[in-house]
């Protein structure tokens, strides 16, 4: 029956190849969707990992690139035991005039950046900036902007002025949230805040000597905060990461969504393919019964064809999505998550799953043909 089964499955070929294109376009997105989901997820939890001694201040109430504190009336807290490092950094968001992106461009000081393990500690391609009009760029976000070292990044303050920016490196990060960021000088990044002063700055950011006394340090910060008046807030990294989490959480549901809904269609084109051929085979199905063939073996026919063709289907679906993934990995130079055997063998079962639903109700229809009927009829 396996090898009658696999003579039908492929009888009508261009039946066959829109069912095995459907499901080979439901398979690649689950296949491509689940690595990207993995490595989203991945590269959170080590960005964690390596920020549990990260302390943020910044002016209570407002987020970091509306944020406006006044450094001099920070010292005290600078200067506090258990802190290893710190950072003043100014935060604006530009346009860049491509597409619509709308970076952040943080000015800071390289010395004091690359005490806490910022992006100047991570230069991977070219230099970190020296002068005004220098800048420096993520890797990725470089790729996904066209960008290479020596372009020229043409932004416009808030006052209208126009700022050449020359990109003078590149730098590897493992957080999403930084990717597109633009790193340049203090000076370069106030121009683009109105009422900023040489003291003044949006955030804080301080690196414990250990992640164990972060909550010490914010302590002392809020006591500090409280008896001078000062209004700011005090934000652990572990206080972020749930909110980073949720975040992730909600772009993970959105690519099974995308790929499950991509699936369910490629599942429905093997439905409408296994009906087809259903119908046009009918007093086939009357004379195979008329010659013994009991209701149930019509029924593991259809479900074998739907199977094969399922198969095959997934298999191609497979192959293109790790294509895919390949292509992905090459042209932003990244390394994706490989696919683990969980997510393998859940792909199989959905296949699987897929080719029997697939199967299902034309194997039922076909399993009610009456041969007395059907012959009459022809």
């Amino acid at each position: 029956m396996l090898r009658y089964a696999f003579k039908n499955a492929f009888r009508r070929k261009n039946i066959a190849a829109l069912s095995i294109i459907g499901i080979a376009i439901g398979v690649s997105l689950m296949t491509a969707m689940a690595s990207l989901s993995a490595t989203i997820t991945d590269q959170t939890n080590k960005f964690a990992q390596q920020n549990l001694d990260s302390i943020t201040v910044q002016q209570k109430g407002q987020l970091i690139f509306t944020s406006q504190i006044n450094l001099t009336q920070l010292y005290n807290i600078t200067v506090l035991e258990h802190i290893e490092a710190y950072s003043a950094q100014v935060v604006a968001v530009v346009q860049l005039g491509i597409g619509f992106v709308n970076p952040q461009l943080v000015g800071l000081n390289v010395n004091n950046d690359t005490s806490i393990g910022g992006p100047t500690s991570n230069i991977i391609e070219g230099r970190v900036f020296q002068y005004e009009n220098e800048c420096i760029i993520s890797r990725m976000g470089a790729e996904f902007l066209n960008l290479k070292i020596g372009d020229n990044l043409s932004l416009y303050t808030p006052d209208s002025k126009l700022v050449n920016l020359t990109i003078t490196g590149l730098y590897e990060t493992s957080s999403i949230i930084t990717q597109m960021n633009i790193y340049t000088t203090l000076t370069t990044a106030r121009l683009f805040k109105l009422g900023f002063a040489n003291d003044t700055y949006s955030v804080l950011l301080i690196k414990a000597d250990d992640p164990a006394n972060v909550n010490q340090i914010r302590s002392e910060i809020e006591n500090i905060s409280e008896e001078e008046g000062l209004n700011i807030e005090v934000i652990l990294f572990e206080d972020q990461i749930q909110t980073i989490t949720q975040y992730t959480g909600t772009i993970n549901i959105l690519v099974i969504s995308i790929s499950l809904i991509a699936g369910v269609a490629g599942g429905m084109s093997i439905v409408v393919a296994m009906l087809m051929s259903v119908i046009e085979r009918l007093k086939e199905y009357a004379t195979l019964k008329a010659t013994g063939w009991q209701n149930t073996d019509v029924i593991k026919d259809i479900l074998y064809e739907s199977l094969i063709v399922t198969a095959v289907g997934g298999a191609v679906g497979f192959g293109i999505g790790l294509l895919y993934l390949g292509a992905v990995s090459a042209f932003f130079n990244i390394i994706l998550n490989p696919l683990q055997p969980i997510v393998i063998t859940q792909i199989i079962l959905f296949v699987i799953g897929m080719g029997l639903a697939g199967g299902i109700y034309p194997a039922y229809k076909a399993s009610k043909v009456s041969p007395v009927e059907i012959l009459r009829g022809a």
